[in-house]
């Protein structure tokens, strides 16, 4: 850079402010203004770094709580066919079912656990609302890739009981 008697004139390296004056801020051949001759220190970057993989570690270590898209066996607000449900009880005939819109989202991958008794028969759960993936039957846990935004309960019996509903993003 120019030096003019005891003046410099420079750029910052990082945003380009034209720089002038005596014992401006240099690294190696660079000049640069203050607040990013501390931003982009070796010293700032190894605590950045440090913050950003702590930060990192405790989102993945958290990750199961904050996930959670349902944890709901009220069927209140669930949209109920050839039956009724009340709080955990799903009363139906054979070709009941249930289901919800959870709001997933197509080709991401998903964790459910469902626990549940059936008086007779079984409770079928799906991906879909027209039973084109199985996820398991009465009680279960598995990962899945969602296909629609649904899940979906099918009764092969008349009383069933659902204790336990959880969908996790993965």
């Amino acid at each position: 850079m120019k030096q003019i008697f005891d003046k410099t004139k420079a750029v910052c390296a990082e945003c380009g402010t034209p720089l002038n004056g005596v014992d401006l801020f240099k690294r190696g051949d660079s000049y640069y203004c203050s607040a990013d001759f501390q931003r982009t220190s070796p010293q700032e970057k190894a605590e950045n770094r440090k913050i950003t993989e702590a930060n990192n570690y405790f989102k993945r270590f958290l990750s199961d709580d904050t996930g959670n898209l349902t944890l709901n066996h009220d069927f209140d607000d669930w949209t109920v066919t050839n039956g009724t449900a009340t709080d955990k009880v799903w009363t139906s005939e054979a070709s009941g079912q249930i289901s919800k819109n959870l709001g997933l989202e197509f080709g991401k991958h998903y964790k459910i656990k469902v626990i549940a008794s059936p008086t007779v028969g079984s409770i079928i759960c799906y991906n879909s609302t027209d039973t084109t993936l199985q996820l398991g039957t009465n009680s279960f846990d598995t990962t899945f890739i969602a296909l629609t935004e649904y899940i979906e309960f099918r009764n092969d019996a008349s009383t069933n009981t659902i204790s336990f509903i959880e969908v996790r993003k993965q």
